[in-house]
């Protein structure tokens, strides 16, 4: 579901970040256990810094999962754990763009590492949503291809070597194995999705551009500029997904998808659930790649 607008929040974290200014004068120690903390905003960079950092690192979450990414606002406690971390992990969502700039100033031994430096952005589709438009018109789900999730990775392991040099060699070797693991499951879900290159998904909310142009998928999505489509822009996604034999509409438990069970029940098409953020990502692409496999191969 849809959380309040980030802009109600902006409000607060100038004064929130004062207050924890006082304790940002210098990097904090690590735990009582000896492990750095490392904060990702989506669950699937957590993943990734888990499995990367192993036991040396406590991974913590700033978007918890069912919450909408993109209209996220983090609480005050969050913020004030935030401060105190070794390096947070972001992405390009909006309320990241805003939040980095004044943390910086407020913690400044806080590293702050954008995953997604070197990816080669898509086009955002024309929509929008509460907290505003995606940063600079591309589509910030850039994680949902698999190739890219090994660029994270990169930024992953070079940013542990920096914080914790003796444990360089293990994150360098547990990278190593996790580039190959997303590689075989690439090459997997690519063979399984194979039949099913140039068919269209649709998809409430449009999530997964990255994932749709990797395995030659069309993405179409129902919402219109961040909201649910009109009754004439409905009957027009209705005539179209008949027209291309859809058998399944996917939605996010993160929106609300009147119109895409409308547009389902209308063609006689299954509902099914895709989740974009899922923490336990080569799962979840798995079950993604199955799912759009059953509904779209002919």
């Amino acid at each position: 579901m849809r959380t309040g607008s980030p802009r109600g929040a902006l409000g607060a974290w100038p004064l929130l970040l004062l207050l924890a200014a006082g304790c940002g004068r210098s990097a904090p120690p690590p735990g009582g256990d000896g492990r750095l903390t490392a904060f990702a905003t989506i669950g699937p960079v957590a993943w990734a810094v888990e499995r990367i950092a192993g036991p040396r690192a406590r991974v913590e979450l700033l978007v918890p999962g069912g919450q909408s990414h993109e209209a996220f606002a983090p609480a005050p406690r969050q913020i004030e754990d935030l401060t105190r971390a070794a390096v947070w992990f972001r992405t390009v969502l909006p309320f990241e763009e805003a939040l980095s700039a004044r943390i910086a100033r407020a913690a400044p031994h806080l590293r702050i590492v954008d995953v997604t430096a070197g990816v080669r952005m898509r086009p955002a589709e024309a929509h929008g949503h509460e907290g505003g438009e995606h940063a600079e018109g591309v589509d910030i789900h850039v994680w949902l291809d698999p190739q890219n999730m090994k660029i994270h990775a990169r930024a992953i392991c070079e940013t542990l070597c920096a914080l914790a040099p003796s444990g360089a060699e293990q994150f360098r070797a547990n990278a190593a194995a996790l580039a190959s693991e997303l590689d075989a499951v690439d090459a997997a879900i690519a063979a399984q999705l194979a039949p099913c290159k140039g068919a269209s998904m649709y998809v409430f909310h449009p999530a997964f551009g990255y994932f749709a142009d990797r395995y030659g998928l069309v993405q179409r999505a129902i919402e219109v500029e961040g909201k649910e489509p009109t009754p004439r822009q409905l009957a027009a996604l209705v005539a179209r997904a008949r027209a291309d034999g859809v058998r399944t509409v996917f939605v996010q438990a993160q929106y609300p998808a009147r119109g895409a069970r409308h547009i389902a029940a209308s063609i006689g098409a299954e509902v099914a659930e895709l989740d974009p953020t899922a923490r336990d990502y080569i799962a979840n692409l798995e079950g993604m790649a199955a799912l759009l496999r059953a509904a779209l191969a002919p």
